[in-house]
């Protein structure tokens, strides 16, 4: 998730942490598991395809998957593998209708 959309959650008032790359999004996943992850499809390293897939695979992490982009068609085509899609820009109405106000550690 990029910085941006981190602040953005942050002020909102998630408990949020950020990740430059799959590979270090997939630590911090696997360190402590948070209720949902946000991932931009087009992340560097393994990609928000590859992060999405390994943790379908880790049976301990149990969050919601969120898929962002700013190709409606990479969307459609990772579908599959995302309980939810956003196309970029993320408004805040899109967060809020996803994440009722509450405890979400993201």
């Amino acid at each position: 998730m990029s910085t941006s959309l981190g602040l953005l959650l942050a002020g909102l008032g998630f408990s949020v942490r950020t990740a430059q790359s799959g590979e270090q999004a997939l630590c911090l996943i696997r360190d402590d598991p948070p209720d949902a992850v946000i991932s931009d499809i087009e992340m560097p390293g393994i990609g928000g395809i590859g992060l999405a897939q390994a943790i379908k695979r880790d049976s301990s992490i149990n969050a919601l998957l969120i898929g962002i982009s700013g190709s409606a068609q990479r969307l459609r085509d990772a579908a599959d593998l995302f309980d939810h899609t956003l196309l970029k820009p993320v408004s805040i109405e899109a967060l809020e209708e996803l994440f009722p106000h509450g405890d979400w550690n993201i």
